[in-house]
């Protein structure tokens, strides 16, 4: 699996699906996915409303991380607009 990615700056990009960043609460270790109502951009996990966390600053994103693959597809997303 390849390392989370870090950001330098807030606010993060988001792909064009998705509303914010969260990350599941009841598995230890996980990092930030891009998600739209639950459904992970990149399709890994689904994240439950009550067990899930968003971000809130960029210390919980750089702490954390974000998803290498919903970040690249946020890259890619705003390259392309």
């Amino acid at each position: 699996m390849t390392k989370a990615v870090v950001p330098k700056a807030f606010p993060l990009p988001l792909p064009d699906e998705a509303t914010g960043w969260a990350r599941s609460t009841r598995r230890p270790g996980t990092v930030f996915h891009a998600h739209a109502l639950g459904f992970t951009v990149c399709g890994s996990i689904i994240l439950d409303r009550y067990h899930s966390e968003e971000v809130r600053h960029l210390g919980d994103a750089q702490y954390f991380g974000l998803c290498p693959r919903c970040y690249a597809r946020a890259i890619k997303d705003t390259q392309e607009a």
